[in-house]
Formats: structure tokens, C-alpha cells, sequence
């Protein structure tokens, strides 16, 4: 430990909490279940990224009936009707088949009944998750996660939300996810909770933000691929003030821009470039109570304050390892108590800041690289991590409490 006032006190943040084992004679339904943040049971052997909970049994063939022996031209061209009247109609059942085979899977998959309210892809249900991307929470400590993986040549996307024990609360799938990027499946990234449990969610796939209700309704979508304001090239970062005030850090176009609840656009600023004011390829941000905002300006290696107009206010951080330095910052949250937390992304730890700037605590997080994250008002911080910079790597959700112990670890199926 570093006994000088003036540095940073490296703590050791991340120590897994001692494993203890429970013995059960007989143990109940429930415990026999592969609980939350556990890999599938032995029995499934999920492949490298992105392998989704268990395998579909291939269905059986349809072999149409064997033609009769030719008899006359008359009894041929006969024969040839009929059969192909039993080919439509058996390729008509076997469809039918397929489908509610393949839909009885689905279902079966997921280890509780949840409800969901928008379901516009196949992917299965329940737990565990796919590839945790972010996470944000609302007031009551509740976690929302976007998740989405590639299995077999097949893009799922969704949004889960969960309990503050991990319980699996509800789920929907209102994202078409279409191509892969450079760090894995185009899709739902960032998103934020509002006061009134309202979701936001930024999604890369047709550059909009998308608005669900409380109970998983899609009232609002808005922005479409462009410059103009309003517009979007990935949308990353999304941030809910005390007032509702939206802000949206679009990534491509270097710039955040300002919306009301219903989206409606108020404001853009920022600009390409390295200046006071100006991004590189914005990602998270944040808001705290006075409704300032925070921004990872990632390739600036800095955190830049704004005001909720758009007024910069400060900036911390330069290219480095150093302590107050920063490498690639992805993510940003801000504390009840106005502290700054940084994911410093390829120092691979993050970084605790007072409200003016000042290096509180480094927590080392090697050889993980850490994304996005969320504080509660109770101080406990929750981590997306990632082993690289890879869309093959392995990603997880980590919870730690106010001093840096881990209390829980929730891994994704991409988890080899």
C-alpha cells in the first residue's frame, strides 16, 4: 500500500468472496436448476461466443411416398398428381411441424414463465445470458441488460431485466440485429432508465433510439442513419436527466445530441476533433443530479463535463497508464455523491473520481477490459467485462460493493 496522501490507493478491487460449499440430502426442484449466473448444465456443451442455451434436435427428413409402377400415359400422369398433392400437403405438415417444434424449444428453454410484451425474433427465452453488452438500473435497483450474441450464422438480440438478487424479472426482443461489427453483433448497445421505469436504448442496427414503457411497450422510436439533427451514425451512450431530458452520444458523427422524453430533438454540440468541447467517438455518458453530463471521449482518452446545454465545463484525462491518465475510456457513471467512475478500457481497470477531477482509487482489473457501468444509490457498482477486444472474447457482468469486492459474477454463454 502506497503510504503517500498524494497517490492514488491501489485496492484490491475484484477479489472473488470465498466459496462455500452447502451439502443437501435431498435437494429441492429449485436448487436443482442451474441458477443464475451458472454455465448450462453438463449435458450442453455450448461452442466459443455467442452459443445460445442448448441445441436443436434435428428434425426428421419427410421422404414422400415411393411413386407405383407405370402402368399406361393415362395412369402415369395420374399418378404424378396425386403424388405431388401428397408432396404439397406433406411439405405444408412438415413446416407446420418444424415450427412448433422449434417454437415447444424455445419455450422449454427458460428456466422461469416469464411474460414478455414484444417478441419479434426466435431467440430463447430465460436464463442464462446471451453476451451482456451494458447495463443500466432504475430507482428500485433493478438491472437491465442488453444482450445479444451470433449462433449459427444467426444474429438475437434482446433486453433483459432482472432483480437486484439476479432474478429474472422479464425479457423482451423488440431488435432485428443484421450484420456484426469489429467488436461483435450490431445491435442494441448503451441504454438508461428514467425516473417513471421508462427504457431507453440505443441501437446500432437502423441508427435509432428506442423508447419501451415500464411493461415492455415500444410507444416511441426515433432518428434514422445521418448528419442532420436528430439523425444518428451508432448511436452509442444514453443518458436520462432528473427532468427527462434525453442525451444520445453519437459515436460516428462525434457529437451528443439533446431530446425531450418523446423525442423530440432540443440540442446537439460537439464537433470531430481534439479541442475543449470536441469527440472522438463518444460513448458512454452520464448524468448526475444537477443534470450535468459526462462523456467518454474514447479515442481523446478523456472524460469531458458539459452542462445540460451543452456548456463545456471541465476535462480530465490524457493518452497514458499514469494515474489521471486514460486508454480508450468506454465507459462513464457518476454516484449519488457526484464521484466520477471510468472504465479505462485498455489499462484494463477503472478509475474512482472525486467530483473535481481528482484520482480517488485505481482498481486493477487485468487482464479483463471493462465497458460499461452503473452505480446504485447504495454505491455498489456493476461492470460489463470483456477479456479483449474481440468479438469472440468472453464478456460478463460484475457486481462489487462500495469498496471494491466482488459480491456477484454473472456470465454469458460466450463464456467458453
Amino acid at each position: 500500500m502506497n503510504n503517500d496522501p498524494n497517490q492514488p490507493q491501489l485496492s484490491s478491487f475484484g477479489q472473488q468472496p470465498p466459496v462455500q460449499s452447502e451439502q443437501s440430502q435431498e435437494p429441492s426442484w429449485y436448487e436443482s436448476q442451474p441458477q443464475w449466473g451458472q454455465q448450462p448444465p453438463s449435458q450442453y456443451q455450448p461452442s466459443p461466443y455467442g452459443q445460445l442455451p442448448y441445441e436443436v434436435s434435428p428434425i426428421p427428413d419427410y421422404r414422400p411416398p415411393q411413386q407405383p409402377q407405370k402402368h399406361s400415359r393415362r395412369w402415369l400422369w395420374i399418378t404424378l398428381s396425386i403424388v405431388g398433392g401428397l408432396v404439397a400437403l406433406g411439405c405444408i405438415g412438415s413446416s407446420l411441424f418444424v415450427a412448433l417444434s422449434v417454437g415447444s424449444f424455445f419455450r422449454s428453454t427458460s428456466q422461469f414463465v416469464t411474460p414478455t410484451s414484444v417478441q419479434s425474433d426466435s431467440g430463447p427465452r430465460g436464463l442464462p445470458l446471451y453476451c451482456p453488452r451494458a447495463v443500466a438500473l432504475d430507482s428500485r435497483g433493478n438491472m437491465y441488460i442488453s444482450d445479444s450474441a451470433v449462433y449459427q450464422n444467426k444474429l438475437y438480440a434482446r433486453l433483459v431485466k432482472l432483480s437486484p438478487a439476479g432474478q429474472l424479472l422479464d425479457e423482451w426482443h423488440p431488435f432485428k440485429v443484421t450484420s456484426t461489427g469489429p467488436f461483435g453483433a450490431v445491435g442494441p448497445t448503451l441504454l438508461a432508465v428514467d425516473q417513471q421505469g421508462d427504457i431507453y436504448v440505443a441501437d446500432a442496427t437502423d441508427d435509432t433510439v428506442k423508447k419501451l414503457s415500464a411493461s415492455g411497450q415500444m410507444p416511441v422510436i426515433w432518428g434514422r442513419s445521418g448528419s442532420a439533427p436528430g439523425q444518428f451514425n451508432l448511436p452509442e451512450g444514453v443518458a436520462v436527466d432528473p427532468q427527462g431530458n434525453v442525451y444520445v452520444s453519437d459515436n460516428s458523427n462525434s457529437r451528443i445530441e439533446k431530446f425531450s422524453s418523446a423525442g423530440k430533438f432540443l440540442a446537439t454540440w460537439g464537433t470531430f476533433g481534439s479541442d475543449p468541447g470536441q469527440f472522438k467517438y463518444p460513448a458512454q455518458i452520464a448524468v448526475d443530479a444537477q443534470s450535468n453530463v459526462y462523456v467518454a471521449d474514447q479515442s481523446n482518452s478523456r472524460i469531458e463535463k458539459f452542462s445540460s446545454k451543452g456548456k463545456f465545463l471541465a476535462a480530465w484525462g490524457t493518452q497514458g497508464s499514469a494515474p489521471g491518465q486514460f486508454n480508450f475510456p468506454f465507459g462513464v457513471a457518476v454516484d449519488a455523491q457526484g464521484n466520477i467512475y471510468v472504465a479505462d478500457s485498455r489499462n484494463e481497470r477503472i478509475v474512482k473520481l472525486s467530483p473535481a477531477g481528482k484520482v480517488l482509487t485505481i482498481w486493477d482489473r487485468s487482464p479483463n477490459v471493462v465497458g460499461s457501468l452503473a452505480v446504485d444509490t447504495q454505491g455498489n457498482l456493476y461492470v460489463i467485462e470483456n477479456s479483449s477486444f474481440s468479438e469472440h472474447a468472453p464478456i460478463q457482468l460484475e457486481k462489487f460493493s462500495p469498496r471494491g469486492k466482488t459480491t456477484s459474477v454473472w456470465k454469458g454463454l460466450c463464456i467458453g
